[in-house]
């Protein structure tokens, strides 16, 4: 009866210390100073090798860009700065489609002497797929998961997109990861893992991975730079407990196309998907080329008291026609999220709340019923949701 009573208090004075932290990730966090160490300090990558993968300053491009401006005459400096507004156009829509050369979709890639018979394979397979997957990534979007045991808040994941960057000359999105449990449940566990992916913008295949693991039994150490060109990896590997320290380093042959154990993530999210879908998708993991089979389940029918509301995104993403099919015209609605997610037929160009009607016109040809309909459908239905 002691032991009982003692685990209630136990519960209660964790669900009390849960109630209090509101944001476990308020520190600074430099993962361009993170991943440096890291090639520079705990692996020593050679000189080399280390400029290939350094991530390069954004400021410092665009303070270059100033300098020549200032040097440059009135006709070109009008034309820098509306090159420089194109771009940012470009930076707040959606990413374009990955369309593969056609050299890449045929077999007459000339592969490295001795390069291994299964990834001519994988490569062979992948490139169908490749070509129908469309990048949906939106920057500093964040996902945070919660992470609870016995109904009490121990912890949380959160996964974000972080601002575009270059990776040795080459265009790259950048995604970041990272676990860290609660204060509280630190004398019981401690975890505080980062995670970060470079992945390259031409064809979204990674060109760095780095995971760093701090927990009360281990601390570990995951480096894996992707040459491309070379088709090999450069994968470095640390881990160190209490009574033992594991060090490797190991350069193996790699895929043409191939995700990471965190890209892979915004991968699928890109791939279209129907009752005929199957992708089986390489993954390079500490040197380690493995595969992930991914393929449509079932599409379920929300039953719940809620609307769901559609941006622009339907209108280039076959995968979503499915979803629209089967919600009740009664529980949607329609926005732009501006100036993000531009419908067709105006995509490449800022998002106006006036382009919703686009994503009318798509659920009603989705739906096979008027545009008035959805219209008025839609309307009702946010006049009801926002109570008006």
């Amino acid at each position: 009866m002691r032991s009982l009573l003692f685990i209630y208090i136990l519960l209660f004075f964790f669900q009390s210390c849960s109630t209090t932290i509101t944001n476990f990730f308020t520190e600074e966090d430099n993962a361009k100073e993170r991943n440096e160490k890291l090639m520079k300090d705990d692996f020593e990558v050679n000189e080399k090798v280390f400029k290939k993968f350094q991530e390069e300053e954004p400021e410092k491009v665009t303070s270059e860009g100033k300098v020549k401006a200032k040097k440059t005459t009135k006709k070109q400096t009008a034309r820098k700065k509306i090159k420089k507004k194109e771009t940012h156009k470009r930076n707040v829509d959606r990413p374009k489609p990955i369309k593969l050369k056609k050299k890449e979709t045929q077999n007459k890639f000339k592969y490295p002497e001795d390069y291994p018979e299964k990834l001519k394979d994988y490569d062979l397979e992948s490139a169908h797929f490749w070509n129908r997957f469309e990048p949906v990534l939106v920057h500093d979007e964040e996902v945070v998961l919660n992470i609870t045991y016995l109904g009490v808040s121990t912890g949380k994941i959160t996964i974000k997109t972080k601002s575009d960057t270059r990776l040795g000359g080459e265009d790259v999105y950048h995604v970041h990861a990272r676990i860290k449990t609660a204060d509280f449940y630190s004398y019981l566990y401690e975890v505080d893992d980062y995670c970060d992916s470079y992945i390259k913008k031409e064809n979204f295949v990674p060109l760095k991975f780095s995971l760093i693991q701090r927990e009360s039994s281990q601390d570990i150490d995951d480096l894996q730079l992707f040459d491309l060109g070379e088709l090999k990896t450069y994968s470095f590997y640390k881990r160190v407990t209490e009574d033992k320290k594991k060090k490797e380093k190991k350069i193996r042959p790699i895929p043409r196309y191939f995700q990471d154990p965190l890209s892979v993530i915004y991968f699928i999210r890109g791939l279209p998907m129907n009752e005929s879908s199957t992708y089986i998708i390489p993954i390079v993991n500490q040197g380690k080329v493995e595969t992930l089979s991914a393929h449509y389940e079932k599409t379920e029918l929300i039953n719940l008291n809620l609307f769901l509301s559609f941006t622009g995104l339907i209108t280039f993403n076959q995968e979503l026609e499915n979803v629209v099919k089967e919600i009740p015209l009664n529980k949607i609605m329609i926005e732009t999220d501006s100036p993000y997610l531009t419908p067709k037929p105006h995509r490449g160009k800022r998002n106006e709340p006036y382009m919703v009607k686009y994503v009318a016109k798509k659920i009603a040809e989705i739906k096979n019923i008027s545009y008035d309909e959805v219209a008025n459908t839609t309307t009702k239905n946010a006049v009801k949701f926002f109570g008006l």
